[in-house]
């Protein structure tokens, strides 16, 4: 009442108070000692350990996290600046709290939580990829995929460590050896599979580990593509077209111009695409943009203000460039639509790799009506496809098979669809036996420590299947796998039977 409403004081009933009194109380109390005590506690400094302080440097380390930005940022004036006119009594730690104290421990706790939940997975999937940084430091990076108790997928980066030595098939595989000790994956199945390019070291490595190692299919696309990139006639409209971009991208009045001729003509006002050599993608971009911006381009290259320097390079485009470029761009979009699609984390894409692998190469197979260009583009990239997943196909085909949408397996034949239904089958007997001797563990392990363990439903068995008619040629073919009298329709009853 006294800092706010000095004047409601100031209306003393009593009159015979003397108008001096009234006059000091509306005086503001800022030398008073209360006042001065107040204000002395609202300037004080937080404590590093008290909690307010805590929050606020919980969430500029996820800031810096997150974001991935340097540690040199919490030293700026205006960072600083900005947090006190926040919050005044919050004091920012240093970037050395913060590279050596705060974002360690927090890295400590994320890693308490990844390895719990990477304990309660019964298998867990690998992806790893050497890479190199501005500084021309080797790095490699591991990342685990799983499926947790609610059928959520689970993604997680574990680790990106110095390589400094040679990037060999046999280093890269201690590596992953050295993480899957480090993380305690589980390895009931054998070593978790692998996902890595089509590099040689990367294939060497699979062959050491000894388990399923399959090769990205968006980089074997990437591979694919980049062969075809390469013919004679696309080689030389890419070279016409990229010369234009860059000097679109150079010069600031001609990008100007054609954000104004854009507009004048009703086209979308996108900036011109430069590819880059090791991704095929950014070429497709690169044409599909510079058809899209065509018309704008050249009504720009024409104007009066570029000079007349610029019409030998309009001059250098022949009317069939822009039709081989259209069916360039309609043959890679498939391409293009894969690679966007396998980019996803959050459904499994293995099982998609087969059924799009054949129809990809079914229609490199059609040539009708292509020109020359098209058709030794389709010649490159049939030749290196056909044979990239003949190594895996077996595991393919059964991942397919599992996958409800492609399950009735419609680019096999009968016989190869009656083997894959045969193998998953005894594959289940083979991952039945393993869970049983992991059950017979645990349980001993529990009577030791006097833990009860819950009991999983057992999976079906061959010999539980012995009862039903339809099921009896598939034991018989469990037993001997050469005998010919089991049929597609036998296979396909028990399996779905089993299931």
């Amino acid at each position: 009442m006294r800092r706010h409403h000095p004047n409601l004081l100031a209306e003393d009933p009593n009159p015979t108070k003397n108008t001096s009194e009234k006059l000091e109380v509306k005086k503001p109390l800022v030398n008073t000692p209360v006042s001065r005590n107040l204000v002395s506690l609202l300037g004080k400094k937080y404590a590093s350990n008290t909690e307010r302080a805590k929050k606020i440097t919980d969430k500029i380390a996820r800031f810096i996290v997150k974001d991935l930005r340097p540690f040199s940022m919490v030293d700026s004036p205006e960072f600083r600046d900005m947090i006190a006119c926040l919050d005044n009594r919050y004091q920012v730690p240093s970037r050395k709290t913060f590279s050596e104290i705060v974002i360690p421990k927090m890295y400590s706790d994320v890693k308490v939580k990844v390895q719990s939940s990477l304990r309660e997975a019964e298998q867990v999937a690998l992806t790893t990829d050497g890479w190199s940084s501005r500084a021309t430091e080797s790095y490699i990076t591991i990342t685990s995929t799983h499926i947790d108790k609610d059928w959520n997928i689970c993604n997680f980066v574990l680790q990106t460590r110095m390589m400094p030595e040679s990037h060999t098939g046999e280093n890269v595989a201690e590596v992953l050896r050295n993480a899957v000790r480090e993380w305690n994956l589980p390895i009931f199945y054998g070593f978790p599979p692998v996902v890595s390019d089509n590099a040689a070291n990367m294939m060497k490595a699979g062959e050491l580990l000894g388990n399923i190692h399959v090769n990205c299919y968006a980089h074997t696309l990437n591979l694919a593509c980049q062969k075809c990139l390469a013919v004679k006639r696309l080689e030389n409209i890419l070279a016409k077209i990229r010369k234009i971009v860059a000097f679109f991208h150079r010069s600031n009045i001609a990008a100007a111009l054609l954000k104004n001729t854009a507009e004048s003509l009703s086209l979308p006002q996108h900036k011109l695409i430069m590819d880059v050599r090791t991704r095929w993608n950014s070429a497709y971009d690169m044409i599909s943009r510079f058809l899209e911006m065509q018309v704008a381009i050249f009504a720009t290259l024409k104007s009066k203000e570029l000079g007349k320097e610029r019409e030998s390079e309009l001059k250098s485009f022949h009317d069939d460039d822009f039709s081989v470029a259209e069916e360039v761009i309609q043959l890679l979009k498939p391409f293009k639509d894969i690679t966007t699609l396998l980019c996803s984390e959050k459904s499994p894409t293995l099982s998609i790799i087969l059924p799009l692998h054949n129809k990809l190469l079914d229609k490199l197979c059609e040539q009708i009506d292509d020109t020359p260009t098209v058709r030794s583009m389709k010649n490159i990239m049939f030749k290196d496809l056909k044979e990239r997943y003949a190594r895996i196909e077996h595991t393919l085909r059964i991942v397919s098979a599992l996958d409800p949408r492609f399950k009735m397996l419609p680019f096999l034949s009968e016989n190869e669809r009656s083997a894959v239904f045969s193998d998953i089958v005894l594959e289940v007997c083979r991952v039945q036996n393993i869970i049983k001797v992991k059950r017979e563990k645990e349980n001993k392990d529990a009577e030791l420590d006097d833990v009860e363990v819950l009991n999983e439903p057992p999976l079906p068995s061959l010999s539980s299947l012995s009862d039903s008619p339809a099921v009896s040629p598939v034991k018989k073919r469990v037993k001997a796998e050469d005998s010919s009298s089991t049929s597609c329709g036998d296979c396909m009853e028990s399996v779905l039977h089993s299931f």
